[in-house]
């Protein structure tokens, strides 16, 4: 995204040079595109790429069992209820 940004930006200064099959069968010339912001525009589709992070629901529960048995260590869940387990844990910010 930072690349199309930057096309964007610099509009007829900024070149696009493609090379198919680099590895195997390269082209001997590439493509060239001058500004292909402009000239890709229309072809272009938004990827929404989520990061996150998978924890396995027996790892969390280790560590809060490992929590409580720490001196000082509160319960582990909220309210002295037990939570449900999840493999996923969510992002600073995400609902």
């Amino acid at each position: 995204t930072n690349e199309w940004y930057k096309a964007q930006q610099l509009g007829d200064t900024y070149w696009l040079y493609v090379v198919w099959d680099p590895l195997d069968d390269p082209d001997p010339a590439p493509l060239m595109i001058r500004n292909p912001a402009k000239r890709l525009d229309h072809a272009k589709r938004e990827v929404a790429a989520a990061r996150y992070y998978d924890l396995p629901a027996e790892a969390v529960e280790r560590a809060a069992q490992e929590q409580e048995s720490e001196p000082g260590g509160s319960g582990g869940t909220a309210a002295g209820r037990r939570a449900e387990p999840s493999s996923r844990a969510r992002e600073p910010g995400e609902p």
